[in-house]
């Protein structure tokens, strides 16, 4: 397999997890460290978000992940919605990316 470089290579044991609160509008995600879990975000509901985190994703997956997007090949008349809805996925997990981001680096300063 070959190595790529990855800013996020040093936080290898490092995943993100949704988890979902039963009585609310939305989810919140958590790092996990090897096990333990610290609270990152509340995020309001997105199906398609959860679903990306509700089983826990490495960072290196899902940077991978979005660097490198698949387009759905679909038909003429579907083609602009289903487009909306992936911009829209995408959009979300960079944002949640970003704050990612943030969060290390005040983690590492401290």
């Amino acid at each position: 397999m070959k190595n790529i470089n990855n800013k996020y290579n040093h936080v290898r044991n490092l995943k993100i997890v949704a988890i979902n609160n039963e009585q609310k509008s939305g989810f919140s995600l958590y790092l996990d460290f090897s096990g333990q879990r610290e609270f990152l975000m509340y995020r309001r509901h997105n199906g398609l978000v959860y679903n990306v985190f509700k089983d826990g994703i490495s960072l290196n997956e899902l940077s991978r992940m979005t660097k490198y997007p698949k387009q759905s090949k679909v038909g003429k008349r579907s083609t602009h919605n289903k487009k909306k809805k992936h911009n829209a996925t995408l959009n979300a997990v960079n944002h949640i990316l970003s704050t990612v981001d943030i969060y290390l680096e005040e983690r590492l300063a401290s």
